[in-house]
């Protein structure tokens, strides 16, 4: 595991981090701080419109689902900012949710009456890969998920 500048462990970026810094992997990022406020799902959807410039609508339209769930999930269940890291690798998409809760997110089961509790389970369903680091510290966690494109 490595520690990055922002204090999340478990994820390799090979360079200095930063909105929108290509690295030296040939991966691009673009790191958010969203405050707590259920207005800010639009701009991180905005966002990550942005960092998937050039990507399938279909893709694009995935990620923006996924994250306005964890977005959900980390307003509703965690503390402090919310941090959206999106990270373009060739033939994949990342993006990580972070916010100051440690307190990992759990798969409810839920009713057909419930209207509320299927994040992840979306996020199982429509993700190729997804979980949870912890952030350096015990002081959060970062959620994340990985889609395929066709770059």
């Amino acid at each position: 595991m490595v520690d990055d500048p922002e204090g999340r462990v478990g994820a390799s970026h090979g360079g200095q981090l930063g909105r929108g810094t290509r690295l030296n992997t040939g991966q691009q990022q673009r790191r958010v701080v969203l405050q707590r406020n259920p207005s800010e799902g639009i701009r991180a959807r905005r966002e990550i419109a942005r960092a998937c410039d050039g990507l399938g609508k279909d893709t694009v339209s995935t990620a923006q689902l996924l994250a306005s769930e964890l977005f959900s999930n980390a307003l509703d269940h965690g503390e402090g900012d919310i941090v959206l890291w999106v990270t373009r690798l060739p033939g994949e998409l990342r993006v990580d949710v972070a916010d100051g809760s440690p307190t990992p997110p759990r798969v409810r089961t839920v009713s057909l009456q419930d209207v509320r509790g299927r994040g992840l389970l979306i996020l199982e369903a429509l993700a190729y890969r997804w979980g949870v680091d912890t952030v350096e510290k015990g002081r959060g966690k970062s959620v994340w998920f990985v889609l395929r494109t066709a770059e």
